[in-house]
């Protein structure tokens, strides 16, 4: 079993022979992470996090490779920079915010407790019977073969990530398209 953070620092302070959280957050380049956040990690009162910069600072701080720092974390592999694949040079202006509305959506259902392969917590599984069933990539994906059918690779998502990139594509289309609000409705 991966060790968790306070147990990574533990024996991390006890191999560099470290008696103090604030010896140890001294090794530290100005401008790094917090002496309060180290402190807070190693007493688990902070469980985890996505920010690369906690990522690197606490593999510095303790000389580790990063991805140990990851599995103490339970936080995934970094998988570098991210570039579309050539022919997607061949969409145009709203198509390319669709897709940065997708990515969107699917981070905002990741940050809450979804999962972008169709895993879905106990708590937030939806009102069919408990089933949790995930539903198939729909409007968006279909747009983005030349048949306008299913890619190949399309992965489940949630009823709840469903909802937030239809709610967020339907945002973005109002703003591509310059829709103003209709009279009576504030602006948000």
């Amino acid at each position: 079993m991966t060790e968790t953070v306070p147990e990574l620092i533990a024996r991390r302070m006890g191999e560099l022979q470290i008696t103090s959280l604030l010896a140890l957050h001294r090794r530290l380049p100005e401008g790094s992470i917090s002496y309060e956040t180290v402190r807070n990690l190693a007493n688990g009162k902070q469980r985890g996090t996505r920010d690369e910069r906690v990522i690197r600072d606490l593999a510095t701080m303790l000389s580790v490779k990063e991805d140990v720092v990851r599995a103490a974390l339970g936080a995934e592999p970094n998988y570098g920079p991210w570039e579309l694949p050539e022919r997607a040079q061949g969409l145009d202006q709203h198509e390319r915010q669709v897709v940065v509305s997708m990515v969107d959506a699917l981070l905002r259902a990741k940050r809450t407790g979804g999962s972008s392969d169709g895993r879905q917590p106990e708590a937030e599984k939806s009102d069919d019977g408990g089933s949790g069933a995930a539903h198939d990539v729909g409007k968006a994906g279909a747009a983005f073969t030349p048949s306008g059918g299913q890619p190949d690779n399309v992965r489940h998502i949630t009823a709840k990530q469903q909802k937030m990139m239809d709610d967020s594509l339907m945002v973005d289309q109002a703003a591509c398209d310059g829709d103003e609000p209709d009279e009576g409705e504030e602006e948000k």
